[in-house]
């Protein structure tokens, strides 16, 4: 009896041990896809009334179909219809999944810090840690609020796998909403690295103030927010733009894809353009301005 009872505490402590392991490796893989994951909600919402009309054509292919042929048919097609309306998405969060799910936790505390294996050990990972603290406690005393969950970055090899994630060429990425950063590290590894961390890091912020539509309005901020690019500010850019003829008349620039076609110079116009009503304005009339404006009101 006594060694019965010793064999059933032994298991006792297994399973309890057994459960332990489960919920640390399903917390693990919630840090690691919430970033992504609260980002793509957020982005759904905003475009809601799109969604909707997708799932309300959807349910009515698929009960024409269950209608005419059966039941089960017309339930496959509506999760097949539904696949295809979001295949992006789901292709993108399948790919950031599997490939993040390998990356290496370097700090928990006060940020998470994910790194892919073979950038283990080529840099300094604490300093980095301590930058990015100080620029994000440096923007929630200029914003006057701090990010609503920890700050979690994922640092990539190179811009294209990166860019292949998103199918974009990009150096670095915030995910609104999720309060998470995506950096290239292969273009990272500069003397002006600070602009780059400050700028990803405004989109963060921003998100908690308002939309992000038009992207002359977020981008306009982040650059005033970045301050400088290789140390000459932003209004040395739009200087160099409108002397060199590109003095786009600025409410051009509203559009997404024409403010995409020539985001070189829009750039640093939005951002010059957001300097001087923050000047003129004052910060905190900004702030309001930003929670209030959006495509069809800016």
């Amino acid at each position: 009896m006594p060694m019965q009872k010793f064999i059933t505490l032994v298991e006792r402590v297994r399973i309890r041990e057994m459960a332990g392991e489960s919920r640390m490796k399903a917390v693990t893989i919630w840090e690691r896809i919430a970033p992504l994951l609260l980002f793509w909600m957020s982005e759904l919402w905003q475009r809601r009334w799109q969604v909707v009309i997708a799932v309300l054509a959807a349910a009515g292919i698929s009960i024409a179909i269950a209608k005419w042929l059966t039941v089960w048919l017309g339930i496959l097609g509506f999760f097949v219809l539904i696949s295809l309306h979001f295949r992006l998405l789901l292709r993108q969060a399948f790919q950031f999944v599997r490939r993040v799910q390998k990356f290496r936790k370097i700090a928990d505390a006060p940020i998470n810090l994910f790194v892919a294996p073979e950038l283990e050990d080529t840099a300094e990972w604490q300093t980095l840690t301590e930058r990015l603290v100080k620029l994000r406690d440096e923007l929630a005393r200029q914003f006057g609020f701090p990010l609503k969950r920890t700050l979690t970055v994922f640092v990539f090899p190179t811009m294209v796998e990166l860019g292949r994630l998103f199918e974009q060429e990009m150096s670095a990425c915030a995910l609104p909403k999720g309060d998470g950063l995506l950096l290239a590290w292969d273009s990272q590894q500069k003397p002006h690295l600070d602009e780059s961390l400050r700028h990803e890091l405004a989109h963060l912020f921003s998100a908690h103030l308002g939309s992000g539509s038009p992207k002359f309005k977020r981008e306009g901020l982040a650059n005033w927010v970045q301050g400088t690019q290789e140390d000459k500010s932003v209004d040395f850019y739009a200087l160099v733009a409108i002397l060199g003829g590109n003095d786009y008349p600025l409410l051009t620039l509203l559009p997404e894809t024409k403010f995409h076609d020539v985001q070189h110079w829009a750039y640093p116009l939005a951002g010059s353009f957001t300097g001087y009503l923050v000047q003129r304005f004052g910060w905190e009339s900004y702030q309001h301005f930003y929670a209030l404006a959006n495509a069809k009101n800016f």
